[in-house]
């Protein structure tokens, strides 16, 4: 199942587009979880999310070439999307180039 939620205050920011693709319950899909939701706090960037397990969803993840997981995709208005693979354990670097698409 697809879940979808939205966090965060845009301020003057455009606000992200977020696609978490995880597999399963599994603790790198967890702790992916975990990570973006502080990171989004500690930034207070707004953002949709949606998040897709690969193993109930296969085919949104071969539609978007996603081979590994976790992966993020970063979608903002005038940029084109960017792929993040990993637990997104590297915070600051990760809430780096959250910041850097929503100006």
């Amino acid at each position: 199942m697809t879940e979808h939620r939205t966090t965060g205050k845009a301020g003057n920011r455009r606000p992200l587009s977020l696609t978490l693709y995880v597999a399963g319950n599994n603790p790198f899909s967890r702790r992916a979880k975990a990570n973006l939701d502080l990171i989004l706090v500690d930034t207070g960037l707004e953002a949709t999310i949606q998040v897709v397990d690969v193993l109930k969803e296969p085919e949104q993840a071969i539609e978007n070439r996603i081979f590994a997981t976790p992966a993020l995709i970063v979608a903002a208005a005038s940029l084109s999307p960017s792929l993040i693979v990993g637990d997104l354990s590297d915070r600051d670097r990760i809430a780096s180039i959250l910041l850097g698409s929503t100006s």
